[in-house]
């Protein structure tokens, strides 16, 4: 049964890359990240144009990602094409094995991305669509994950929920309005089996948007 259930997962996943890769494309938008990334690089700092100290990108945890590969060596494009192929087979696969005891279910989320345009073409656009998809996944995982093991008042901690949460907003601060009331409620039953520890791991997810939102308001100006 699992030997089948793999089989069928590289199957699903095989279906998706060839779908993939004939849709493949970059959009112009992305070069204003990919523009960035080499004034960087080229010593002019973190901005569009060298003369000017403006946060011209929407998703520094996208940029974060490329700045590496750029720096190895690989060209833009193909480091974009490379993170979102990546991505989105991971959140597939994420997918595939929460559901791997009905494979059904993983053909229909297969389905379902495959056959989805606007989501099929922004998977391979160059901007960070992917990046959000995965972390939309991962994000869920981690909450279905909490309510199983800890409840009302168990001992599981938050702080990976809203890591993922703080990972979101850092890809794109639109996301607030999706994340918002599912961490609300989180707090709230955390809140209730004791409030300094809640209040601790809500600071530490959080951490890394604290950390970037004022080195941009400081940097930016």
């Amino acid at each position: 049964m699992k030997l089948r259930c793999w089989i069928e997962g590289v199957a699903a996943l095989g279906v998706f890359s060839w779908v993939w890769f004939r849709n493949a494309w970059i959009t112009d938008d992305a070069y204003i990240t990919f523009r960035t990334i080499e004034q960087f690089l080229a010593g002019n700092g973190l901005q569009f144009n060298p003369h000017e100290r403006v946060q011209a990108f929407t998703h520094p945890a996208w940029l974060g990602l490329l700045l590496p590969l750029r720096v190895a060596g690989l060209p833009l494009p193909a480091a974009a094409f490379l993170l979102s192929w990546l991505a989105v087979s991971a959140a597939l696969v994420l997918l595939w094995r929460t559901v791997s005891d009905r494979p059904a279910r993983g053909w229909l989320c297969v389905a379902a991305v495959v056959g989805s345009r606007v989501l099929l073409d922004f998977s391979s656009s160059g901007l960070e669509t992917p990046l959000s998809f995965l972390l939309i996944v991962v994000f869920m995982h981690f909450v279905l994950s909490w309510e199983r093991s800890s409840g009302i008042g168990g001992s599981r901690s938050l702080i990976p929920v809203f890591l993922v949460a703080s990972a979101l907003l850092s890809t794109r601060h639109d996301h607030a309005p999706l994340l918002a009331p599912v961490l609300a409620i989180l707090a709230i039953r955390r809140w209730t089996s004791g409030r300094v520890r809640c209040g601790a791991e809500i600071l530490l997810g959080l951490a890394p948007l604290v950390m970037w939102s004022l080195f941009s308001c400081v940097y930016y100006g």
